[in-house]
C-alpha cells in the first residue's frame, strides 16, 4: 500500500512526539515509514488485570490448553491447526479450547473454523470452539487452563499474554512482534516459530512433559 495515502502514517508524520507500546512497533515505524527514531518513545500499554485472576488456584487445574483470539491467518491458525492435532494425539488426556470469532479465510473458504474442524477430525471430540466470548468468559477460560498458546504472526503488545500470566496459566507464544518483550524464553514462558507446526508442538510438549506427575 502507498503509505502516503495511509491516514495513520500522515497523522504520525504531523505529530511532534509519538508513543509506542513496544520496541517492535517502534522499529517497524522507523524501518518502513522512515519516521525519526528520536520522535518515538516506548510506553507499554497499562493493564488492569481482574483481581480474580490472581486468586485462582494454580494446581489441580483441568488438563486444558487454550487459544484466545480471532480465527485468522494473522493470528496463526494455519500452523496452529496441525500442531493442535499432533499435541492432542500425543497427550490423550488433554483438550483444547479455541475461543474467538470465526472469520473467512478467503472467498472460496468462508469459514476458518470449518477448515480447522476438517483438519482436526481425528481429535474433534477434544476440541471446543466457543465462538466470540465476553471478557468474563475469557477470564474463566484462562483460570481453567494450564497452557495458553499465542501463535500470532504479528502482535504489538498483546494483553492476552499478561492476562494469562496473571491467571497462573503458562504461556507458549510466537517469537514475533512485541511478544519477546513480555516473555523471557525458558523463564517466564516459551517462544516458538509460528510458521512451523513442529516448533509449536515442541514448545507445548516441553511444557506438558515438565508438569509434576
Amino acid at each position: 500500500l502507498n503509505k502516503e495515502t495511509n491516514p495513520e502514517y500522515r497523522i504520525c508524520q504531523l505529530a511532534d512526539h509519538l508513543l509506542s507500546p513496544s520496541a517492535a512497533l517502534k522499529d517497524w515505524a522507523v524501518r518502513y515509514w522512515q519516521l525519526p527514531e528520536q520522535k518515538i518513545k516506548i510506553l507499554p500499554n497499562p493493564i488492569s488485570a481482574d483481581e480474580q485472576l490472581f486468586s485462582v488456584p494454580i494446581s489441580n487445574r483441568p488438563q486444558t490448553i487454550c487459544f484466545i483470539g480471532k480465527l485468522t491467518v494473522l493470528k496463526g491458525m494455519m500452523a496452529l491447526t496441525p500442531a493442535i492435532k499432533e499435541i492432542l494425539l500425543g497427550h490423550p488426556d488433554y483438550k483444547m479450547i479455541i475461543a474467538g470469532r470465526d472469520e473467512a479465510l478467503s472467498n472460496a473458504v468462508p469459514s476458518m473454523k470449518a477448515r480447522m474442524l476438517h483438519q482436526l477430525e481425528a481429535v474433534k471430540d477434544r476440541v471446543v470452539f466457543t465462538g466470540a466470548v465476553e471478557k468474563e468468559k475469557v477470564l474463566d477460560i484462562l483460570s481453567q487452563s494450564r497452557v495458553c498458546i499465542v501463535p500470532s504472526l504479528w502482535e504489538n503488545y498483546p494483553n492476552v499474554v499478561l492476562e494469562a500470566m496473571a491467571a497462573g496459566c503458562t504461556v507458549a507464544a510466537a517469537h514475533r512482534g512485541g511478544i519477546p518483550e513480555l516473555i523471557e524464553d525458558g523463564k517466564t514462558g516459551l517462544l516458538f516459530d509460528p510458521l512451523k507446526p513442529s516448533s509449536i508442538v515442541k514448545a507445548i510438549d516441553q511444557l506438558l512433559n515438565d508438569e509434576p506427575k
